[in-house]
């Protein structure tokens, strides 16, 4: 351990967290590890050893931030080191060196820091955020320090709506504590801990393991073994790749075909086209998903209209029994008076308001993903549907409302999934007769 005049004797596992080789560095798994003390720690000898290095901190939510990483810097950084500005929420230290606390709540918010450039940038409960979020981060890892090494250091438990892109990415390449090289060039490692290798923690607080013991079987597993393979709070625990994803095949001509689209003015759009077999199976044979032009720096950048007319060279020779979006879609928002819905047209692609009952949509995905006696669901996606099939397994409930999924994570093709799946359960569900009225006792009719 590099050593300064702050009071910190690291954990054997935090101790190969700040000695780790890699560019990219994971460390955590579950409560009680160290990790943001660690992370916190990191970020302090990287602005110490460098003068005018720059350094960022990150949580998703303010609230989150101020409680826990900057009301710690306040607690263990000596006044003689530097001094805090509570505005700038800024570490300003007598070498020159920053630290500077950051959030981003929303998907965009990202783009605040889109010209700023950071030697070292720290991720604290990094499955909170969305993977463009950390990668978009990542291109403002950059720095003309003499001196600094640009790397990217994260800290998290288990679970959360980027728990499925965060595994993907650091646990499931290598063994743990392995260093590997990416196809990119970077070299990235995780290193686990858990609240049994912080013996600070156990001294301090020996009832703190029988607290995390008496949890559901999902976040024990989680949160106290640092687990992995189980996903709490997971919102489509029946989704199975094995069952539900299918080589594409072409779709019979008398198949009911559907279209369906999400937009947002802050978000990526997403459109799903789908069709039904004669037992009721909902196959989603294509997608389109990107970003509307001038909102990011990576992805698809389509304006509404261009988006119309990518639907539409898609969608030739096909018909369809319905096309639903977004009710939003159809407000007018910042475009001369004109609806997204207007611009989609002008593109040659029409669509009609989706059914925006958020739960009863939900509900209705849920009755097409779960295994029928036969064995089989009744909901398929071609696996050419990647972003799909990545981000559908990946939500989780909303803490605050916990019969929906948790928008702040990557639901825009879920939204789309759920305006088609309930476009047809709908229909199907509807009765075929007419309502019966009583006579008219003065007209007989």
């Amino acid at each position: 351990m590099r050593s300064f005049t702050i009071d910190y004797t690291p954990t054997e596992k935090q101790a190969k967290f700040h000695s780790c080789p890699a560019d990219e560095v994971l460390f955590g798994g579950s409560a009680g590890g160290g990790k943001s003390m660690a992370l916190l720690m990191e970020a302090i000898v990287e602005a110490l050893e460098v003068p005018g290095n720059r350094c960022l901190l990150m949580r998703r939510t303010y609230p989150e931030l101020e409680k826990s990483l900057i009301h710690t810097s306040l607690q263990i950084i000596p006044k003689d080191l530097g001094r805090y500005n509570d505005g700038k929420k800024r570490w300003t230290f007598v070498n020159g060196s920053i630290i500077d606390f950051g959030y981003c709540e929303n998907e965009n918010d990202v783009t605040k820091y889109q010209s700023a450039e950071y030697g070292f940038i720290g991720f604290d409960e990094l499955t909170h955020f969305t993977e463009f979020q950390y990668t978009y981060m990542l291109s403002r890892l950059r720095s003309t320090v003499e001196g600094v090494w640009p790397r990217m250091r994260a800290a998290t438990n288990p679970g959360g709506i980027g728990h499925a892109w965060v595994k993907k990415y650091f646990i499931d390449p290598a063994p743990p504590e392995t260093v590997w090289t990416t196809d990119e060039g970077l070299t990235r490692c995780f290193i686990p801990a858990t609240v049994y290798d912080n013996p600070y923690l156990m001294e301090a607080d020996p009832g703190y393991i029988r607290r995390l013991e008496s949890l559901d079987e999902d976040s024990k597993r989680a949160l106290l073994y640092g687990d992995w393979d189980v996903f709490a709070g997971q919102a489509f625990k029946e989704f199975n790749r094995d069952l539900h994803v299918v080589k594409p095949f072409s779709i019979p001509k008398n198949w009911t075909r559907y279209r369906s689209l999400d937009w947002g003015y802050s978000k990526p759009f997403a459109v799903l086209w789908g069709a039904v077999d004669g037992d009721e199976n909902i196959y989603i044979y294509r997608e389109l998903y990107g970003c509307e032009k001038g909102r990011y720096d990576t992805g698809i950048k389509l304006d509404a209209k261009e988006v119309g007319k990518e639907i539409a060279k898609l969608s030739r020779f096909e018909k369809y029994r319905k096309s639903v979006a977004d009710p939003a879609c159809f407000s007018k928002h910042g475009y001369k008076g004109e609806t997204i819905a207007d611009l989609l047209k002008e593109g040659g692609a029409k669509f009609e308001r989706g059914y925006n009952d958020r739960i009863q949509g939900k509900n209705y995905i849920h009755e097409k993903l779960k295994i029928k006696d036969d064995g089989k669901p009744s909901l398929f996606i071609f696996e050419n549907c990647i972003h799909l099939i990545r981000t559908l397994p990946a939500l989780v409930y909303d803490k605050s409302r916990p019969e929906d999924v948790d928008t702040k994570g990557e639901d825009h093709l879920y939204d789309a999934l759920r305006y088609m799946v309930s476009a047809r359960m709908r229909h199907f569900t509807q009765k075929k007769s007419p309502v019966r009225r009583p006579a008219n006792p003065y007209t007989g009719r």
